[in-house]
């Protein structure tokens, strides 16, 4: 019995140091869609899908959109944090649904799987 517990002891602080060390990643990190962009097609680019920074625990991905009148369209998509709203019961949070139909509009949609903006 003292050998089984010594053995897991032994095996519980190889982990721990290996985890201390960097050799052994806790959780995968969130990927998101990271960038600015004109055109809905350019913002689907392999090239903005990155890991987020590790400077905070980011579990969200958004995106958001400034439409002008004019047709001018600027896209930006980052990592963010969750709550995505007040309200936030799911794991999507869009107002860009109810806004889509103006011709000018600035809205944020927010969502928590990786590169689901």
């Amino acid at each position: 019995m003292k050998i089984m517990i010594s053995l897991v002891l032994f095996i519980f602080s190889l982990f721990a140091a290996l985890l201390g060390l960097g050799l052994c990643s806790s959780l995968p990190s969130m990927q998101c869609y990271i960038g600015n962009c004109t055109t809905w097609q350019d913002c689907r680019s392999l090239q903005l899908i990155a890991d987020c920074p590790p400077d905070q625990a980011y579990d969200a991905c958004l995106t958001s959109i400034d439409q002008k009148a004019n047709g001018r369209l600027t896209i930006t998509k980052k990592c963010g944090l969750s709550p995505c709203s007040l309200s936030d019961l799911n794991s999507w949070t869009d107002e860009c649904d109810r806004k889509s139909d103006e011709d000018s509009y600035t809205c944020t949609s927010c969502c928590r799987e990786t590169l689901c903006n």
